[in-house]
């Protein structure tokens, strides 16, 4: 069974082609948790607001009760808890799964076309989009993206699109 990672609710001109993405980025990310136990060598990202960084964990330990100050220099470094943390470029190494494939499928009524856009998998962004356009002024169309990660999980994004 797939995990539902998001719906967004959106409207469209019927005489517009819109792309509609969906960033999976944060929910494939392994994020900071608060009073937890990290080894030496683990590399997370804020659980906040995202830095453009990711951290390394350097001594291994526990985090504190409260995300630390991140540092925003690729060296820099900052004791959390127990353990330490420095900041290096976003690297594949802070991403718990990644994109393998997905699947875009659209709701009757017909008339909508939609057309998918290669996922983008990189370090920093794990993101599928489809194109839109066409349908019926005042149908309301569902078009779900199911997506396999390379841990073999499924997650489903649900956009629900009127046209005006």
């Amino acid at each position: 069974m797939a995990k539902c990672f998001e719906i967004a609710k959106k409207c469209q001109h019927n005489e517009a082609k819109l792309d509609w993405p969906f960033n999976w980025t944060r929910q494939f990310s392994r994020l900071w948790l608060r009073d937890f136990s990290y080894d030496m060598g683990v590399v997370v990202r804020p659980a906040g607001d995202p830095t453009g960084f990711e951290y390394l964990c350097t001594s291994g330990g526990r985090t504190g009760s409260e995300e630390p100050a991140w540092p925003r220099v690729i060296g820099g470094s900052v004791v959390d808890g127990s353990l330490t943390w420095q900041a290096q470029a976003i690297s594949f190494d802070s991403l718990v799964e990644r994109i393998a494939s997905d699947t875009w499928t659209a709701s009757d009524p017909v008339g909508l076309t939609t057309a998918a856009v290669a996922p983008v998998d990189t370090a920093g962004l794990q993101q599928t989009a489809v194109i839109c356009s066409d349908g019926e002024v005042g149908e309301t169309y569902i078009v779900e993206n199911e997506v396999v990660t390379t841990l073999g999980l499924e997650y489903m994004a649900r956009l629900e699109l009127t046209i005006e």
